[in-house]
This record gives C-alpha cells, sequence and structure tokens, in this order.
C-alpha cells in the first residue's frame, strides 16, 4: 500500500493544497490504494530527513529545500517521480515523450508565478492549523523579500 504525505488543514482529515491535490488526483486516477499521514508544515523538513526523503529544491543559501507532497511504496522506498514506471499498468501521469517539455513549461512559467503566490500563500496560511500558518507566513514573506 502507498501512503501519501499531505499537509492537514484546519479542518481535520480535510485536504487544501492544490498541489497536493493533483498527486491526489493521480493516485485516484490510476486507482492506486494509499493511505494519508498529515505533516505539519514546520515537521516537514525534519521529517523528510528522518526517513530519507530527497529535497525537492535547493534553496539560495545551497541547502536541500523539503517539501511535501511525498509518496512511500512499502516495497519500493519513495516513489514519486516513478509512478509512472512502477505502476505501468495504469494511465500515464507524463506521457511518453513529454518529460522535457513539461520540465521546460514548468522552468519558464514558474518564476512568472511568484507575485501571485505572495497573495496565495496568505490565503494558505488562513486555512492551517496556526503552527503551520504561522511558518508559511514567515518563511514565504522571506522568500518573497518581505521582513
Amino acid at each position: 500500500m502507498l501512503t501519501f504525505y499531505d499537509v492537514p488543514s484546519g479542518v481535520p482529515g480535510q485536504a487544501w493544497s492544490p498541489t497536493n491535490w493533483k498527486v491526489r488526483l493521480v493516485l485516484n486516477c490510476k486507482q492506486l490504494e494509499y493511505k494519508t499521514e498529515w505533516i505539519e508544515y514546520p515537521d516537514i523538513e525534519a521529517f523528510c530527513k528522518q526517513h530519507g526523503i530527497p529535497p525537492t529544491a535547493t534553496k539560495q543559501d545551497g541547502t536541500g529545500d523539503y517539501t511535501l507532497p511525498a509518496i512511500r511504496d512499502e516495497k519500493r522506498g519513495f516513489t514519486w517521480p516513478y509512478l509512472d514506471m512502477t505502476y505501468s499498468g495504469t494511465p500515464a501521469v507524463i506521457p511518453s515523450g513529454t518529460k522535457t517539455l513539461v520540465n521546460e513549461t514548468i522552468d519558464t512559467n514558474f518564476p512568472k508565478l511568484h507575485p501571485p503566490f505572495m497573495f496565495m500563500f496568505y490565503e494558505m496560511a488562513q486555512k492551517t492549523n496556526p503552527a503551520s500558518g504561522e511558518y508559511i507566513e514567515r518563511t514565504r514573506s522571506v522568500f518573497f523579500g518581505g521582513h
């Protein structure tokens, strides 16, 4: 069985993160059985390091940036980048031959999304538990040039 690591909302058991909902949608489309474990924002880095989940990016200071979602397959370890390969008999997340195009599209367009993200993070902070809300406001304001 797969374990899907997600960030809780202020409403117990209710998912809210748009990024994590995309992964949840993929799991459902592939009809894969999974359970959800909820990890608060301030605990993500320690949780990932403790469980051998690699960073998803590198911060400006050169340290790893740990984020969710993450998926653990009890038989294969953490497999999010490999769902299509591991579960080849299910609908593809990234169609064959399009990985480079998908990556280039993300790399080209993500920087343009920074201004709208500033407003989105305020809304995110309001939907989470207090510990995660404070963490989002503190870390994202620094990321986007605030204090």
